[in-house]
């Protein structure tokens, strides 16, 4: 049998008794890519194999990221819409302040959805944005006529 390692560094041994899925052909890879590439392929394994714990991860993650972002946008400590003040997570969002957000989106190649939140965190929180609920954001969208 040849020998194995785990992802972990661990020799696969009596004492261990990890998962197939989890092991490495004891190789000396020649560069860092291809051991990205067969890391990378065995975290893709395991997500398939019990996929509930990976996504109930990102979805914390996802909703600690929108927690900071609006955070940082909001008029308070914490995310607040800056018209009614209501608190609520799940129907806060972000409004482009001067309603220039289609062409900001073309210039700087700004996504859109969950990806927002990480894409204004890496660049360093520009300026622009303002928290409020989705009622104020529609009425907002309706009195300037779009």
């Amino acid at each position: 049998m040849p020998s194995k390692i785990c992802v972990d560094g661990r020799i696969w041994g009596q004492n261990n008794k990890a998962l197939k899925f989890h092991t490495l052909d004891l190789v000396a890879y020649e560069t860092k890519e291809e051991r990205k590439a067969r890391y990378n392929e065995l975290a893709l394994m395991r997500y398939r194999s019990n996929p509930e714990p990976q996504r109930t991860k990102q979805r914390a993650q996802r909703k600690r990221r929108k927690i900071e972002v609006l955070t940082h946008y909001s008029t308070a400590d914490y995310p607040v819409c800056a018209r009614c003040g209501i608190t609520d997570i799940d129907i806060l969002c972000l409004d482009h302040i001067n309603g220039d957000g289609a062409e900001r989106r073309r210039e700087t190649k700004e996504p859109l959805g969950k990806a927002l939140y990480y894409y204004l965190k890496k660049a360093g929180f520009p300026d622009g944005l303002q928290v409020l609920c989705f009622n104020c954001n529609m009425k907002k969208r309706i009195s300037e006529g779009k």
